[in-house]
């Protein structure tokens, strides 16, 4: 799991927003073992889960393709 968690948080450090099925289908994992993952990172990473997709913070406090105030605390 450690490489694929590698993966995804690359992509999300890139900028990129991800929904939780490009997650599964990127890694490999089903729907709980992708949400898990996501949890876990989210608890070291400053990555949160807002309208649907998985973002990195500053892009979603910057204001950046419809975020709009400030993110949602996790």
């Amino acid at each position: 799991v450690t490489e694929r968690a590698g993966r995804v948080a690359w992509r999300l450090a890139q900028g990129e927003r991800l929904t939780n099925k490009e997650i599964q289908r990127d890694t490999g994992l089903g729907q709980s073992g992708a949400w898990l993952m996501m949890g876990r990172l989210s608890r070291v990473l400053p990555i949160l889960f807002y309208d649907g997709v998985w973002c990195n913070v500053r892009d979603a406090s910057a204001g950046m393709d419809g975020f709009e105030g400030n993110p949602p605390q996790k």
